[in-house]
């Protein structure tokens, strides 16, 4: 089995004493994938807190407005800090462009989350493919694997990834709308047709889709306020009796967050608890998605 830690979110915004007050003390332990956004349209670090404290955008006009571009290589410092740990301890994929879809109507009151930037039909394909180019230039590397923000992915995006050669994790869109067959086929349809309803319980395939020079991956499961360290360890043994790969889906920027259920606890409190877990068992490999490909 497999198990990769992801987290989504870095940008030009995030500080590096943010990612290694979570990551420091394990990450040579477990390595990180750390999912970045290459051009933040807007204050992130204004509207995550808001949203973090309130639960909603309160002034949606404001936030519409506010379209400034920041470039992640402008923050010289995060970029020093994290082409240090490249190859170590962590590995880079893209998240999306912006974080941003301004498309109207929006889908709820939250727009600032509701609204998937990789959930739409404008191809993206050109433009992504510069916030490919200007990640690799900055760090130096070679991107190869995409999650999408909101883990919502349109057939049109779905083909500029595909345009891009990029590997990508997230549920996003169902295996049947991308009418591409694989080696994996009748592993997947048994899955999905004879076992999920009865031993399977409703959950992702847990396994790569391969293709010649990248993979695809549906399943994760994200750690929110909501989730109990009982669901952590029920998702984790069901990959692990599959011998399949558990994607942890996680956000640097939440791990203070009180959770739900107790709020004497931290999301942070469930993450090392549920790590400690994992070490029980043996035959468990601690990879980034680089290393899937």
């Amino acid at each position: 089995m497999k198990f990769v830690l992801r987290d989504d979110d870095v940008n030009y915004f995030t500080q590096p004493i943010e990612i290694e007050a979570i990551y420091g003390k394990i990450w040579n332990k477990y390595p990180v994938s750390l999912c970045v956004v290459p051009f933040m349209m807007g204050r992130w670090d204004k509207w995550i807190k808001e949203l973090y404290n309130t639960g909603n955008i309160k002034d949606v006009d404001k936030w519409e407005k506010d379209t400034t571009i920041y470039p992640i290589g402008d923050n010289k410092y995060l970029v020093s800090y994290l082409t240090d740990k490249i190859k170590k301890k962590i590995s880079l994929c893209i998240h999306g462009i912006h974080h941003r879809n301004l498309k109207k109507p929006y889908l709820s009151s939250r727009p600032f989350i509701i609204t998937p930037e990789f959930d739409t039909d404008v191809d993206l394909t050109a433009s992504l493919r510069k916030a490919i180019l200007y990640l690799e230039d900055v760090f130096k590397i070679k991107i190869k694997v995409f999650t999408p923000p909101n883990n919502r992915l349109s057939k049109s995006a779905y083909k500029a990834l595909l345009d891009n050669n990029l590997s990508f994790v997230s549920g996003g869109i169902p295996q049947y709308k991308k009418k591409i067959f694989h080696a994996h086929t009748f592993r997947y349809l048994s899955h999905k047709l004879l076992n999920n309803r009865f031993l399977n319980k409703g959950r992702s395939y847990p396994y790569l889709y391969n293709y010649s020079n990248r993979f695809e991956l549906d399943s994760y499961v994200s750690q929110t306020p909501y989730t109990t360290f009982d669901q952590l360890k029920e998702t984790f043994n069901f990959v692990r009796e599959k011998d399949g790969i558990y994607v942890l889906s996680t956000h640097y920027n939440g791990y203070g967050l009180p959770l739900s259920y107790d709020s004497s606890k931290t999301l942070n409190d469930i993450f090392i608890k549920f790590l400690n877990y994992t070490r029980n068992f043996n035959h468990i490999e601690y990879v980034t998605f680089d290393s899937l490909i």
